[in-house]
């Protein structure tokens, strides 16, 4: 063998390796398996076990669905990108989820200022002054990864409320305004109530 190919050769162990397994009886060339773990096929099962933990939790991580599944990582980011297109992307921040009522009752008044302003033109402007209430928690906001979700591709984008945690140590704050600006900004101390006399 030697003379035929050189350096190429196989070395006198490798053949007389081959010897001894050709005479127990081995036909095969190829190597046996080796030990490790085996190579799985993406079956539709194992798709719909994906697709069910993702419905359920929106936030589960590849990792945790490799863990959860006893699949691989790789196996997992290409069942949901490939065959469930999902992909995961950041929550919209909006002021509040509002419930129906509340979205008509805001029609309502957009209608009746609307009816204003065609009789009175700017002048009633001057005339509102609006005010609301927030607590002011004291706490680290949800980090735009921990707020990221998986959706299908023709699926439209979540939605969060901007507090979306609650903190032990909070202020409340009070503002007023009118049409030109603030009138009052005022954060109350902890312990007091807000009633008539308050205000």
């Amino acid at each position: 063998m030697k003379a035929v190919y050189g350096e190429y050769s196989l070395s006198r162990s490798t053949v007389v390796e081959w010897r001894k397994r050709f005479l127990e009886g081995r036909e095969l060339l190829e190597d046996d398996a080796r030990p490790g773990q085996a190579n799985r096929v993406i079956t539709p099962e194992m798709i719909a076990q994906v697709h069910d933990l993702v419905l359920n939790n929106r936030r589960v991580t590849v990792d945790e669905i490799h863990r959860l599944l006893g699949i691989s990582v790789g196996t997992t980011h290409t069942i949901m990108h490939q065959h469930l297109k999902f992909r995961k992307i950041c929550a919209q921040c909006v002021p509040h989820q509002l419930t129906a009522e509340q979205r008509n009752n805001r029609m309502a008044q957009s209608l009746s200022h609307l009816q204003r302003y065609h009789e009175e033109e700017y002048g009633f402007l001057s005339h509102i002054v609006t005010g609301d209430e927030t607590c002011c928690h004291h706490f680290e906001p949800e980090s735009k990864r921990q707020s990221k979700q998986w959706k299908h591709a023709t699926s439209p984008p979540p939605k969060k409320s901007k507090a979306v945690h609650i903190s032990s140590g909070k202020v409340m704050m009070s503002f007023f305004f009118d049409h030109k600006g603030p009138l009052l900004v005022e954060f109350l101390e902890w312990g007091t109530t807000i009633n008539a006399q308050r205000y």
